[in-house]
C-alpha cells in the first residue's frame, strides 16, 4: 500500500492507522471486501 505524502506528522498518523486497519482486517471474515475498500481510502 502506498501512503499519501502530506506532512511527516500526518504520514505517522496514517501509519498507525494502516495498523490498526491491518489488525481489525485479521479479525474481520470479509478480508478481501475490506482490503478493496482500503485500497480505495489509500488512493484519495
Amino acid at each position: 500500500m502506498t501512503i499519501p505524502k502530506p506532512l511527516k506528522l500526518t504520514t505517522k498518523i496514517w501509519k498507525n492507522h494502516t495498523e490498526t486497519l491491518k489488525q481489525e482486517l485479521d479479525i474481520f471474515p470479509q478480508k478481501d471486501l475490506c482490503k478493496k475498500v482500503i485500497k480505495n481510502l489509500a488512493k484519495m
